[in-house]
């Protein structure tokens, strides 16, 4: 109660190991949720592969959803350290170990792995959870297991051998790694449950290089678990600014030069008016010989050419421009 106390008047509050079991409660009961914010913080920083199943129920617990999902990620992402090394993996009832095993985000070199986490867990009070190993087994991709790992390790284990429930499931795998031995060149059928990988391991990327003997930008991804090579679409971020700029540069020099034309069109038609009604105006018998008339259709003439080639070639030259830049 003393550190709410403080935390209400200073904003600060020493959240430590040893309180921050009592803290969180106690702020969460009285609504002091900077403190319950300070408390899930501290409890994420302390997370390991020994305590992040507990603090992800007693996140649950006192609805921090947050710290939750940090700790359920946390045991995910480092599940091969805590199921060999947590006391709290052990003491998971069958519907919380069979929700990790069976999560696509589980991070796991192989599944061996995860067979070793399913007997590990049975091993902690096998009379009462080996009738469960035919559920657990399902959790299992089965058919990422080598053909060696599953004839040596897990069908002759003592646990599936007992199990009649776990007889379809051993039949169904055999048939699915004999057909697969069979044919190493046949694609892996993804939807299949046993053999759909869970998010990779890791991966290897392959970007650029050449193709058909000229450079691309093409992006490929092996994944290590499920033996295949993925291309990534993918979009040329610096040409696609160019093409913009270049449609951009379009627009507004045909802007440009549509009004150009147009000034030029309306000054025309106005000298040409003025022209008209200057003979016009000129008495019949007038002796000037200044050719005004001649002389001002000549200059109009040859302004209007100019305009005509000057809008030819900007359209040309937009024309190559846009054609290297998309191509």
């Amino acid at each position: 109660m003393a550190s709410i106390i403080d935390y209400a008047y200073t904003r600060r509050a020493k959240v430590t190991a040893a309180n921050v079991e009592q803290l969180l409660p106690a702020a969460d009961h009285f609504h002091v949720m900077g403190l319950v914010k300070a408390c899930c913080d501290f409890l994420v920083a302390e997370l390991c592969p020994q305590n992040c199943i507990g603090v992800r129920k007693f996140a649950h617990s006192y609805f921090c959803p947050v710290l939750e999902r940090q700790a359920l990620t946390y045991t995910l992402v480092n599940f091969n350290s805590v199921f060999t090394t947590s006391n709290e993996f052990l003491q998971l009832d069958i519907e919380e170990v069979s929700a990790l095993l069976k999560s696509d985000n589980l991070n796991v070199r192989t599944e061996e792995l995860v067979f070793d986490a399913l007997c590990r867990w049975i091993d902690f009070n096998p009379e009462k959870r080996k009738q469960y190993i035919a559920r657990l087994l399902k959790t299992i991709r089965l058919g990422l297991l080598t053909t060696g790992f599953f004839v040596e390790k897990v069908k002759p284990h003592e646990y599936v051998k007992e199990s009649e429930q776990c007889r379809p499931i051993v039949i169904e795998t055999l048939r699915f790694l004999y057909e697969l031995d069979m044919d190493d060149r046949r694609e892996v059928d993804m939807t299949n449950p046993i053999a759909r990988p869970r998010i990779p391991y890791e991966v290897m990327f392959v970007i650029g290089g050449w193709s058909g003997g000229t450079p691309t930008n093409m992006v490929e991804t092996y994944d290590t678990r499920a033996d295949r090579w993925v291309v990534c679409p993918v979009a040329d971020a610096v040409k696609e600014a160019a093409v913009v700029l270049v449609i951009v540069v379009v627009v507004v020099v045909v802007v440009v030069v549509v009004v150009v034309v147009v000034v030029v069109v309306v000054v025309v038609v106005v000298v040409v008016g003025v022209v008209i009604v200057k003979e016009l105006q000129k008495p019949v018998n007038s002796n000037s010989t200044e050719p005004e008339g001649e002389v001002v259709v000549v200059v109009v003439a040859v302004v209007v050419v100019v305009v005509v080639v000057v809008v030819v070639v900007v359209f040309v030259v937009l024309v190559v421009v846009v054609v290297v830049c998309l191509f």
